[in-house]
């Protein structure tokens, strides 16, 4: 990373003028003051080494506006910019279009190289794989297994990358489980793959690139293990920064399912040279099987005991928060689990090779951890934290999952993200609440930060509306406030021939919309969210202009498509959280006790940046136009609806469907929309 001496700070107003660099680089490029604006803050960030909040409305190029002067001051600095996303669809928007485009134009005082970061559990270990492919067939072997298994096999025969994505067909999940990268497995320099090694041959080129792309869980995983998964950075640019929280509430606090203690345990009682302890070659045949038998009699006590865990249950729940001094159910046996843990600690001084070793003390650590959060969750000692149980669905019945989350993440991300010497960059459409980041600022503990709102410069007041419906039965009303919406869909859809995205806060609501669309026999296509991958359903609504879509969370924000293939985004309720959530109610009342009202601190800040995703879904490109229907009376009738009002882009309100239609036939072509 040897930069030429005496570089000096980008003219960013040059760089981003309407004749300048990025003129010369993009056909139809037009200036905008508030891609310039953005960038130029990012830039007084990263030179005066301070954290930066930057709201980019959509439209203001906010990749670019960060990409160059990251890019710019890397190289000066002779330092690494890091980069993190949460979708890849951004991920791969960037890694395929935008910094290639970048250093093929040659626009920076000397080259810059670029690398994407992946988890160690997304590259192939030959190692594994040879063994794996050189085991006996066994009888009844599942065919799938073996096809995919010769897959990989060929596969790594060409010049290749090693990450499963970049696989010419997908394989399962159960195989690329015993053929992928463990770091805890890895034997390094030992290996008699190591030259070979896809993984580590990505580490070198990370260590000599200037950029780095990651996603949220990396990056997190990184900071939760002191940097060992990430080659040194200093600054990191947090793009999509709105589901930080999100991301973060997952890896500070702890979680723990049924299925990942029983199948640990189940595989050291199996027999076979795949399994634990069979596949250890040198060890005492007495020892193996007093360990095999010490696993058995834990792995059928674990079993009942997480059986029991099904008693809290009521029959319509899923998640319960767990409260109180004493449970109903049995203290797990915890000694045992560490005791077993103990004993293949032991076996490490008996095994002939440090791959055997290590795998050892891969799994009496995994045993210790999971003995911790069994028992931190069962007796409940910390108040700062809320441990509540979830129900999930297996092909096994149903199983159980343990969760311990935080209730307030500031001062943890205080220390371990924000009281770095790195600059912390954090960006996003919806990050600032009427141009107010106070929410943000409270919720993950920044300290004194820049900060900048740019809108966005897409003429909302022109080409776009919102249908705000007067009759609509309060929500509380469930019956007839869901007929309501099925027959306003409907409408809407036949008003608009298609091109509508129905967005929901519930499963339940998403299939009752798609059942009763259905039922109607309507001449449209349509699309719901889990019936295909989402990167199809989209491609199916783009190439046709009358398909209707159908979405609840995730489909609320990411979601790119521009053109009039979107006409009408129906928002069927305002997105509130699920007010039962163990996480939602314990940190209410964490924030009653701190003398706050959590709804109007808490609830209605993360409801309207969830709506303010949601509305962004319509509006792509200075030529898109159409309507968000909002169909939640509440944002009229209660007086805390105006603060939702008031996040949005300033455009027309219309309350009845004539003028719905009045504004169909104005904006849109005969051809799309059937009047």
């Amino acid at each position: 990373m040897e930069a030429q001496e005496d570089l000096q700070p980008l003219d960013i107003k040059r760089f981003f003028a309407a004749n300048g660099t990025l003129a010369k680089m993009l056909p139809g490029y037009q200036q905008r003051e508030e891609q310039v604006e953005l960038a130029q803050t990012i830039q007084e960030a990263l030179y005066t080494q301070q954290h930066c909040l930057a709201e980019a409305g959509t439209g203001v190029g906010k990749s670019l506006a960060y990409l160059v002067p990251g890019i710019a001051w890397a190289l000066e600095n002779k330092a690494r910019l890091l980069i993190v996303t949460h979708t890849k669809a951004l991920q791969s928007q960037l890694m395929t279009k935008e910094l290639p485009r970048l250093a093929g134009q040659k626009c920076f005082a000397r080259d810059f190289r670029f690398e994407i970061c992946l988890g160690a559990e997304n590259y192939l270990c030959l190692l594994r794989l040879i063994r794996e492919g050189s085991q006996e067939q066994i009888s009844g072997i599942d065919p799938e297994y073996n096809q995919h298994l010769q897959l990989c096999l060929h596969w790594c025969e060409g010049e290749i990358s090693g990450i499963r994505a970049d696989l010419p067909k997908p394989v399962s999940d159960a195989l690329w489980q015993r053929v992928c990268v463990i770091n805890d497995l890895c034997i390094q320099r030992q290996c008699p793959q190591y030259k070979e090694c896809y993984l580590l041959q990505a580490r070198k080129r990370q260590r000599e690139a200037d950029v780095l792309v990651a996603n949220h869980y990396l990056f997190f995983s990184n900071l939760m293990t002191e940097g060992r998964l990430l080659p040194e950075y200093k600054a990191v640019i947090l793009d999509e920064a709105h589901k930080l929280e999100d991301v973060a509430t997952r890896f500070l606090g702890d979680t723990l399912a049924q299925f990942e203690v029983l199948h640990l345990l189940s595989d050291m009682v199996k027999r076979g040279k795949v399994h634990i302890l069979d596949a250890l070659q040198d060890i005492d045949s007495g020892l193996r099987e007093k360990t095999r038998e010490k696993a058995a009699v834990l792995a059928a006590k674990q079993e009942c005991w997480w059986k029991s865990l099904l008693n809290l249950f009521h029959s319509q729940s899923d998640m319960v928060r767990i409260t109180g001094h004493s449970l109903p159910i049995a203290a797990p046996d915890t000694e045992l689990i560490r005791g077993l843990a103990q004993d293949l600690t032991e076996l490490q001084e008996s095994v002939g090779t440090e791959e055997e070793a290590r795998r050892l003390a891969f799994c009496a650590g995994r045993l210790t951890e999971m003995a911790g959060i069994e028992q931190t969750w069962f007796e409940r000692v910390s108040q700062e934290s809320v441990y509540w149980t979830e129900k999930i669905k297996t092909r096994f019945g149903p199983q159980v999952r343990l969760n311990i989350t935080p209730l307030d993440l500031s001062d943890k991300l205080a220390g371990v993200l924000f009281g770095t010497e790195a600059s912390v960059v954090l960006t996003s459409a919806t990050l600032a609440v009427e141009d107010d980041f106070s929410y943000v600022r409270s919720r993950l503990g920044i300290p004194e930060a820049l900060e900048v709102v740019t809108h966005s410069p897409f003429p909302f007041q022109e080409h776009a509306a919102i249908y705000l419906p007067t009759a609509i039965p309060d929500p509380k009303h469930v019956e007839a406030y869901e007929k309501y919406i099925l027959t306003a869909v409907e409408t809407l859809i036949n008003i608009f021939a298609g091109g509508v995205f129905v967005l929901c806060t519930s499963y339940r609501m998403l299939h009752r919309i798609a059942g009763y669309l259905r039922e109607q026999n309507s001449r449209h296509m349509i699309l719901v969210q889990g019936e295909a991958a989402p990167q199809r359903l989209i491609d199916y609504f783009q190439r046709d202009s009358h398909a209707v879509m159908l979405g609840v969370e995730t489909f609320w924000q990411g979601v790119d498509i521009p053109g009039e293939a979107l006409r009408c985004v129906v928002i069927t309720r305002l997105p509130f959280d699920v007010p039962t959530h163990p996480i939602h109610q314990a940190r209410a009342e964490y924030l009653t006790l701190m003398g706050e009202n959590p709804f109007m601190t808490y609830s209605i800040p993360r409801a309207a940046l969830m709506l303010r995703q949601g509305f962004g879904r319509l509006i792509r490109s200075h030529a898109d136009r159409g309507i968000v229907a909002i169909m939640d009376p509440r944002i009229q009738t209660r007086g805390w609806g105006q603060l939702f009002l008031d996040t949005l882009p300033q455009c027309s309100h219309l309350q009845h469907m004539d003028q719905v239609r009045n504004f169909v036939s104005k904006h849109f072509s005969q051809e799309n929309v059937v009047l």
